[in-house]
């Protein structure tokens, strides 16, 4: 497990009931996370990834102005809501695609988004 506190950065190793302190992030990151291909993606001014295997961060601009909020991948894409918009991250090819704005029950912004089975599940805050 591993826990984002602003711009701090930890590691939990339930075997052994230890945190241990790691690499900084480059900019404040979120507190909505989502593992993928051996990094992990943070939500922020900026699409935040942590390679675990390095140690390091790196980071990708977001496509509009805004805080992305919620974070969920598919295996294949990371996707984001950044502005009340869903928007599309390919990993592979580092461009974005706009997909739909959020439903107006979901106005108050997202609280997360979960990938299962083909489709996004999303909560409000």
């Amino acid at each position: 497990a591993m826990a984002a506190l602003g711009n701090k950065y930890y590691q939990y190793n339930p075997e052994t009931n230890i945190w241990t302190s790691l690499v900084s992030p480059l900019d404040v990151v979120g507190s909505h996370s989502v593992y993928h291909r051996g990094k992990i993606y943070h939500t922020g001014r900026k699409l935040n990834l942590y390679n675990i295997t390095s140690n390091l961060w790196s980071s990708i601009p977001l496509p509009i102005e805004g805080d992305a909020q919620g974070i969920t991948s598919d295996g294949l894409h990371i996707f984001t809501v950044i502005n009340l918009k869903l928007f599309k991250f390919n990993t592979q090819s580092n461009t974005w695609s706009e997909l739909i704005g959020l439903p107006t029950q979901l106005s108050n912004g997202v609280g997360g988004l979960t990938f299962v089975s083909g489709v996004i599940f999303a909560h409000h805050n």
